[in-house]
C-alpha cells in the first residue's frame, strides 16, 4: 500500500522515468480503482495548495501540538482542566470542517475544480488513431448566438467508408471518474465526403469532413472528444480541448 501511495505522488510530481510512467498509465487504463485513488490525491494535492486551506491545515496542527503538550504535563490522574472542555469539541468541528471542504466539490458540481487532465483519455490520445479510420479533428470554442459552442471538425480518411456511416461523438471532462460512464454530451455524427480533394496515399484514400457544434462546458478546465465505432464499443480517435 505505501509503494503504491508513493508511485502516485511520484507520478503526479513528474518523478517517474519515462518506462515506469508508461507501465503507470497503463496499469490506469485498466484499473477503475486505482484512477480513483489518483483522483483522490491530485483533489487534495490541490485543495492543499489553497491558501485558505493551508491556514486551516496549520491551525488543526497547532491545536494538535498544544493538546500533546497538555497531555505531557499531566503528571497524575486527576479532572480534566476547563481547558480541555472544549479543546476536544473544538479539533472535532475543525476536523468536520476539513471533511466538509473536501467533499464540496462533489456536492457543489459546476462549482468544483476540475483536474488538469484525465490519465486514462491521454493515453488513449498517446496511442493515436485507427489505423482503419484515419481522423484529423480539432476542437475549439466559439460564440454563437448569445452562447458559447464548442465545435469540433476536421476529415476523416478512409478507403471504404459506406454511404450510411456514422459515429458517435462523446465529450468528457477530465474528472477521472466520468470516463466513460458519464459524458457531457454524447451524439451521432455523419461524414460527408469531400469530393473536392482526390484519393491519396496507398490504396486510394477518401476525405471526408467531420463537423458538430454542442453547447460548451461551463466551468475551465480541459475537455476530452471522443469518437466511437456505429456501435458505441470501440474507441477510434481522441483528442482535448481547453475552455474557454
Amino acid at each position: 500500500m505505501e509503494e503504491q501511495y508513493n508511485k502516485i505522488e511520484d507520478y503526479l510530481g513528474g518523478m517517474l522515468s519515462a518506462d515506469d510512467q508508461t507501465a503507470f498509465e497503463a496499469a490506469l487504463s485498466a484499473d477503475a480503482e486505482l484512477r480513483a485513488e489518483v483522483a483522490l490525491h491530485r483533489q487534495l494535492a490541490e485543495s492543499f495548495a489553497d491558501p485558505t486551506e493551508l491556514a486551516l491545515r496549520e491551525t488543526l496542527e497547532q491545536l494538535a501540538r498544544e493538546e500533546e503538550s497538555t497531555t505531557k504535563k499531566t503528571a497524575t490522574v486527576r479532572p480534566l482542566p476547563a481547558k480541555r472542555g472544549w479543546m476536544w469539541p473544538t479539533l472535532a468541528l475543525a476536523a468536520m470542517a476539513l471533511g466538509f471542504y473536501f467533499l464540496l466539490p462533489s456536492i457543489m458540481g459546476n462549482g468544483s475544480k476540475l483536474p488538469t487532465t484525465n490519465p486514462e483519455l491521454e493515453a488513449i490520445i498517446e496511442r493515436g488513431s485507427n489505423p482503419v479510420y484515419d481522423f484529423e479533428l480539432s476542437a475549439n470554442q466559439l460564440a454563437s448566438g448569445g452562447d458559447a459552442q464548442l465545435r469540433i471538425e476536421g476529415e476523416l480518411f478512409a478507403v471504404n467508408l459506406p454511404a450510411d456511416s456514422s459515429f458517435v461523438v462523446e465529450v468528457y471532462s477530465s474528472a477521472p471518474e466520468d470516463f466513460p460512464a458519464k459524458p457531457l454530451y454524447s451524439t451521432v455524427v455523419r461524414p460527408v465526403e469531400d469530393t473536392s480533394q482526390p484519393p491519396m496515399g496507398f490504396g486510394g484514400k477518401k476525405a471526408f469532413s467531420v463537423a458538430l457544434e454542442a453547447k460548451a462546458p461551463d466551468q475551465d478546465g480541459t475537455y476530452y472528444f471522443v469518437v466511437r465505432d456505429k456501435a458505441g464499443e470501440e474507441i477510434i480517435y481522441a483528442g482535448k480541448v481547453k475552455a474557454p
